[in-house]
């Protein structure tokens, strides 16, 4: 969900992977020749990742209103939450709260939000007190 900050839980694993396989392969002939290699690659690696998935962040409208098929997991904010938020295309942000519903029908956060969408644009109107409580 949030996978920018999985940084500070990978912490103790990177310390173990930089200090760990230096010492377990202190003993190679060629240690430093492969350990560069390796790092090298994964480097190498990482940058044509790291451009895609900068990509999907050039801003948060941008990113929340990606296609809800292409998200793997329907979280809040659901998509059509910007735009909600900013209370401008209301009529879209309904769209997509019905179609993260369809993909999840059991998100509660996607059903409050169709909610406050379906009532400010004034197809819903709230329960009457007269109801009771549950």
């Amino acid at each position: 969900m949030a996978n920018r900050y999985t940084y500070v839980p990978f912490i103790g694993i990177f310390l173990a992977l930089s200090w760990g396989v230096p010492a377990l392969t202190k003993h190679w002939r060629h240690q430093f020749f492969v350990l560069f290699t390796l790092a090298t690659a994964a480097i190498l690696i990482c940058i044509p990742v790291t451009r895609i998935q900068i990509g999907y962040w050039k801003d948060s409208e941008y990113f929340f209103n990606m296609p809800v098929s292409s998200l793997k997991t329907i979280g809040r904010p659901t998509p059509g939450w910007t735009g909600f938020q900013q209370g401008r295309r209301l009529d879209e942000a309904i769209s997509q709260y019905r179609e993260a519903l369809r993909l999840k029908p059991d998100d509660a956060d996607a059903h409050y939000d169709l909610a406050n969408a379906l009532y400010r644009k004034g197809l819903w109107t709230k329960p009457s007190a007269s109801i009771g409580r549950i």
